[in-house]
């Protein structure tokens, strides 16, 4: 996991970007690190040669993938 600071010029605001490793990225969503890996669209950042995913990107993609069912049997 890598955590990077970036300043803002308006009012000495800071944010806060946590970048996660592939390896950090699976078991946040709970799924082998090669399951992972198969995934279509994931959004990542390039450092380099190596993919880094955004905490908030993945909780999107998990939310964007999310669904209700249909009928409600209760």
């Amino acid at each position: 996991m890598t955590n990077l600071t970036k300043s803002s010029h308006n009012k000495g605001e800071t944010m806060e970007l946590e970048l996660l490793t592939p390896n950090d990225a699976s078991k946040m969503l709970g799924i082998h690190r090669k399951t992972f890996e198969k995934l279509d669209n994931v959004p990542f950042v390039l450092l380099g040669k190596r993919k880094r995913y955004k905490k908030e990107d993945l909780i999107q993609y998990i939310n964007d993938r999310s669904y209700e069912p249909l009928n409600n049997w209760d």
